[in-house]
């Protein structure tokens, strides 16, 4: 559980100390994104898109068959998720939306594009020293961040619930679309995924969120 905890304050104090131009200044961060994540936290069991719902599920069932109690399972079941708060939230300032509506579009566009699946493909590369762990540290921040740029894109132009826009981002004529998931839908059926292979799918991602900007 300890570790759990841990691991939200990693991504969350990365994602902070990776602004751009600025000077990190606590007191301000927690008065700007406190309240969203807030927010988050008392929204996820209606915003995370199925297959995260379903994670949360077993998590949570895990949590209490090992002794805590159901309030506890619950919160701890919803850690992984808030990983993204900070984007999330953000984004909702940049487009002046609620943070439910940018995080139905949010987690909807993880599951459409398997990134659940491969951020948790980065989480096991394995780290032989320090400049493994910033590797992989990379690797995940540019997930985080071209899945943010991808929902701000699908938030701009969509109509609708959370559930309809991502369904229009996916139905669309995108060449570029197409073969980002025929390339991780191969990826799927791979034994190992290595670094070389990992950095390559977040490559083909940040060329879809590139194309989408430009579109």
């Amino acid at each position: 559980a300890m570790l759990r905890i841990w691991n939200l304050m990693r991504a969350l104090t990365r994602w902070l100390l990776n602004l751009p131009g600025e000077r990190l200044d606590i007191a301000h961060a927690v008065e700007k994104y406190g309240p969203g994540v807030k927010a988050l936290r008392t929204s996820l069991a209606t915003v995370m898109s199925e297959s995260d719902r379903a994670a949360a599920r077993a998590d949570r069932e895990r949590w209490t068959k090992a002794g805590f109690n159901e309030a506890l399972a619950e919160e701890l079941s919803g850690l992984n998720a808030l990983a993204s708060a900070l984007d999330i939230v953000e984004v909702g300032h940049e487009r002046k939306l609620p943070v439910a509506e940018v995080a139905q579009v949010y987690y909807g566009l993880g599951e459409a594009l398997s990134l659940r699946w491969l951020m948790q493909k980065i989480e096991e590369l394995p780290v032989d020293g320090r400049w493994h762990a910033h590797a992989r540290g990379v690797l995940r921040d540019e997930l985080f961040a071209q899945q943010r740029a991808l929902a701000a894109q699908v938030l701009e132009r969509g109509q609708g619930d959370g559930a309809a826009r991502v369904a229009a981002f996916l139905n669309r004529e995108d060449p570029a679309l197409k073969f980002t998931l025929n390339m991780f839908a191969d990826m799927r059926t791979q034994v190992v995924m290595d670094y070389p292979t990992v950095s390559v799918a977040v490559r083909r991602l940040a060329q879809l969120a590139q194309a989408g900007a430009r579109s």
